[in-house]
C-alpha cells in the first residue's frame, strides 16, 4: 500500500493538473466571497461558506480519481496488489490531499474575511475531521463510477445521500465549536463524522474487491 501511496504522489506531482486546479479554484472562491460577504461575518455565515466551499472543492478533486486508469494500468495494478490495497491508497491519498485543501482554503477565507471566531482553532479542527470524510465519500463513489464504467451521473447519484449526513454534522459541530458551545456536545459531532468515515473505509473495504474483479 505504501508503494502505491508513492506511485500516486509521483504522479500527481509529475502531471500537477490537480493540484493546479485546487489552487486555483481554492484562491478564486475565497476571493469573491470577500466581495459578497462583509468583513468578520457572523459564525454561521462563515461555517455554511467553508463548507460550501470545501464540498465544491473535495468533487473537483475526488471526481476523476479513477476514472482516468486505463486497461493497462488496470491489469499493472492488478498484479502489483490486492484492490484492497488500491483502494486504501486512494483513500489515503485523497483524504491527505482533502486536508492541504482545507488547510489551503481556511487560510485564505481567513485572509480574505477574517477569522470566524475566538474558537477558530476548535473549528478548524471540526473541519478537518469532515474533510476527510468527504473526500471518502467521493474516493468511494468515483471508484464505483469507474468501475462500472466510468459513468459519471452514477458518483453523483450514489454521493448524494453519503455526503448530506456528512455535511449535516460537519456543519453542526463547526457552528457549536465556533459559538463556544460545550466541548462534549460539539465532539458528539466530531465523532459522529469520524464514524462516517469508518463506515466508507468499511464499505470500501468489502464492494471494491468485488468491482475489481468484474
Amino acid at each position: 500500500m505504501w508503494t502505491l501511496l508513492r506511485h500516486l504522489w509521483v504522479l500527481e506531482w509529475r502531471t500537477k493538473y490537480r493540484v493546479y486546479n485546487s489552487l486555483l479554484y481554492a484562491l478564486s472562491t475565497s476571493f469573491i466571497a470577500s466581495l459578497v460577504v462583509s468583513r468578520y461575518p457572523g459564525v454561521s455565515v462563515w461555517s455554511g461558506l467553508m463548507w460550501f466551499l470545501m464540498l465544491f472543492n473535495s468533487i473537483t478533486a475526488c471526481s476523476d480519481a479513477f476514472r482516468n486508469e486505463g486497461e493497462r494500468r488496470h491489469i499493472f495494478y492488478r498484479q502489483l496488489s490486492r484492490p484492497e490495497d488500491i483502494f486504501f491508497s486512494r483513500f489515503l491519498f485523497h483524504g491527505l490531499f482533502g486536508l492541504l485543501l482545507v488547510c489551503l482554503q481556511f487560510g485564505l477565507l481567513c485572509f480574505f474575511i477574517g477569522a470566524p471566531s475566538a474558537h477558530w482553532s476548535s473549528m478548524f479542527l471540526h473541519i478537518l475531521i469532515g474533510s476527510v470524510s468527504l473526500m471518502g465519500v467521493l474516493s468511494l463513489t468515483s471508484a464505483i463510477a469507474a468501475m462500472s464504467g466510468n459513468n459519471v451521473s452514477m458518483m453523483a447519484v450514489l454521493s448524494f445521500p453519503l455526503l448530506i449526513p456528512v455535511l449535516m454534522i460537519g456543519l453542526e459541530g463547526t457552528l457549536q465549536a465556533g459559538l463556544g458551545d460545550s466541548l462534549e456536545q460539539a465532539w458528539k459531532f466530531a465523532l459522529g463524522n469520524m464514524a462516517m468515515g469508518g463506515l466508507v473505509a468499511a464499505l470500501g473495504y468489502l464492494l471494491f474487491p468485488y468491482l475489481w474483479n468484474t
